[in-house]
């Protein structure tokens, strides 16, 4: 697993799970808790603490390249320089060769996933927040 293939499960989950659009801290979350919990090989992100918690530049590297590998479609949000991100339909049939061979990171990983999509914003970097005091220093 690459740190991409990491980043298209926190975007897409499962290939069974609807469609939806997501943004880059939902992402971010997802892929900051998985490591933390799991540090499963290839999710291997460097994060530190930034405005709203755990943080890493990497992450949008990794969106960037799935991107241009065209697995993730991207849409810009008016008024926001960032956008949100769903899996293309060559992403879902990566997203299903990985599920081919699952992996426990891949189940915890999609279990976060969807808590955290049902979270508010600000209930989402409160738990963040409440589990990793270390990176809401410079919130």
């Amino acid at each position: 697993m690459t740190r991409d293939d990491w980043t298209l499960l926190a975007i897409a989950g499962h290939p069974a799970d609807p469609t939806q659009w997501v943004d880059p801290v939902r992402v971010m979350k997802v892929l900051f808790i998985t490591q933390q919990e799991l540090s499963p090989e290839g999710l291997d992100f460097r994060f530190g603490p930034y405005l709203y918690g755990p943080f890493t530049s990497e992450v949008y590297d990794s969106i960037a390249s799935l991107e241009k590998e065209g697995l993730v479609d991207v849409s810009p949000v008016a008024g926001r320089r960032w956008g949100v991100y769903k899996a293309s339909a060559t992403g879902f049939a990566r997203l299903r060769e990985l599920w081919a061979r699952p992996l426990p990171a891949h189940e915890y990983l999609r279990a976060v996933r969807q808590w955290a999509l049902v979270q508010s914003f600000a209930d989402l970097l409160r738990a963040v927040y409440a589990k990793y005091p270390a990176f809401a220093t410079n919130t």
